[in-house]
């Protein structure tokens, strides 16, 4: 089966089918024909241009009208008008015959004038990658809590893993959230995180002039501070300036 391109036919061999010419084997190319659109359409602009051409043919080939011998003059035609005439003649044969020929240019100009114009298709939006997360504190999304010496730090929801890293250290209070899908709610003195999708961290600084901080994800307290004294206590050496609370339940343990 001669194709144009994978999976269609060419020129030629959707001409053999407008001119019956393949015969027993057309059943193939013309069930092809009927189950592709861009073979249907290049079909029935050929079939349409076929049949153009065959009218213009079919004009010029007809009896000429019955006269009287004696009503027939012959006209003097010079030399140099027979030369035109005749070039004129085969001219148009020449583009009659030219026509027909699916690789000629004129058949070329034929498919393009006549061809019915392609179907727009709707532009493909570009794609949008997502934001990769982020990759180190200073990346995480957070915001600041305003403090008068106690702070009330609420996870909506109860988390079965990450963890929050505290930080005293002079400042304002800040929690940010590294990774997940996390939004703030911020009051005087308290923050509520609602944590649809939970962050792997949250880092959470807070100045020494806060005695007292709670932090409770859903409806368990995680972690209490009172006035520099912690429940419950981090496991390892040192006092609590930089802990690192796990959600899960398990014990917070202090960090370098």
């Amino acid at each position: 089966m001669n194709r144009t391109e994978p999976g269609h036919l060419n020129d030629v061999a959707l001409l053999a089918i407008v001119h019956n010419e393949w015969g027993e084997e057309g059943a193939g190319p013309a069930r092809h024909v009927l189950g592709c659109d861009p073979c249907t359409r290049r079909f029935d602009a050929l079939h349409r241009q076929d049949a153009l051409i065959g009218a213009l043919l079919e004009s010029l080939d007809h009896a000429p009208p019955p006269l009287a011998l004696e009503s027939v003059r012959r006209p003097r035609v010079p030399a140099a008008r027979r030369g035109l005439i005749a070039a004129a003649l085969a001219a148009l044969l020449a583009t009659a015959a030219a026509a027909a020929v699916p690789a000629s240019p004129l058949h070329q100009w034929l498919r393009h004038t006549f061809a019915p114009a392609p179907a727009r298709e709707a532009p493909t939006p570009p794609t949008v990658a997502p934001a990769p997360p982020a990759q180190n504190p200073d990346a995480a999304a957070g915001v600041a809590v305003p403090t008068s010496g106690t702070l009330d730090v609420v996870l909506r929801r109860a988390q079965t893993g990450g963890a929050i890293e505290l930080a005293i250290q002079p400042g304002d209070a800040i929690i940010r959230a590294r990774g997940g899908d996390v939004a703030y709610v911020v009051g005087a003195a308290r923050v509520t995180i609602d944590n649809r999708t939970p962050a792997d961290l949250y880092l959470l600084t807070v100045p020494p002039t806060v005695r007292r901080l709670t932090i409770v994800a859903g409806e368990r307290e995680v972690f209490r501070l009172t006035d520099g004294r912690a429940t419950p206590g981090p496991s390892g050496a040192g006092g609590v300036r930089h802990v690192r609370i796990p959600l899960d339940g398990s014990a917070p343990a202090a960090l370098p």
